[in-house]
């Protein structure tokens, strides 16, 4: 990302604040269907099915390692915002590690 689109994204999760965990599952749950493609090829597991097209692309610019590295990401963010941690700086370092995976 630009640093003008971590801005963005960050204010984007401020208008979540009170959902960020769920946000965060469905960008999870995105590059979870990502993994599957890659590892199984099987779109029987997939959640986004309704978004196969979209995935089918992203999963070929996205190797299955580094889909795995954003899930990882996503997860230890969760856990800073279940202990209360700065809203802000929890999602901009979330931000600032996906763009160097």
């Amino acid at each position: 990302f630009k640093e003008e689109d971590i801005w963005e994204m960050i204010s984007i999760f401020e208008k979540q604040k009170e959902n960020a965990i769920d946000f965060l599952d469905m960008i999870e749950y995105w590059y979870r269907d990502i993994i599957i493609l890659h590892v199984s090829g099987n779109n029987h597991l997939i959640i986004n099915i309704d978004c196969l097209n979209m995935l089918i692309k992203e999963t070929k610019k996205i190797g299955h390692e580094k889909a795995i590295k954003i899930v990882r990401i996503i997860e230890d963010t969760k856990k800073d915002l279940n202990m209360n941690l700065n809203f802000n700086f929890v999602v901009k370092n979330m931000l600032l590690k996906i763009q160097e995976v």
